[in-house]
């Protein structure tokens, strides 16, 4: 009987967690941004980054452009 109960418990979390998993994916939020320009690396749109660390993440992101050719951007 143990046997048929650790089965059915397992069965049972099994498709809770599926469940979870399946609902929380369909209440997700699309955000829609427009695609950045050439060497934009920094997208603000909420005014958090100072202008001085806006200025270093530029030059750290156009460093790694330059030398690995990979695009980074920061939202």
């Amino acid at each position: 009987m143990s046997y048929f109960k650790s089965k059915i418990t397992a069965f049972v979390l099994a498709t809770t967690g599926l469940l979870a998993f399946k609902a929380e994916t369909a209440f997700a939020l699309r955000i829609d941004l427009d695609r950045p320009g050439p060497n934009e690396f920094v997208r603000d749109l909420a005014g958090m980054i100072s202008s001085a660390n806006e200025a270093e993440i530029k030059k750290i992101a156009g460093a790694v452009l330059k030398d690995k050719a990979t695009p980074i951007l920061v939202v």
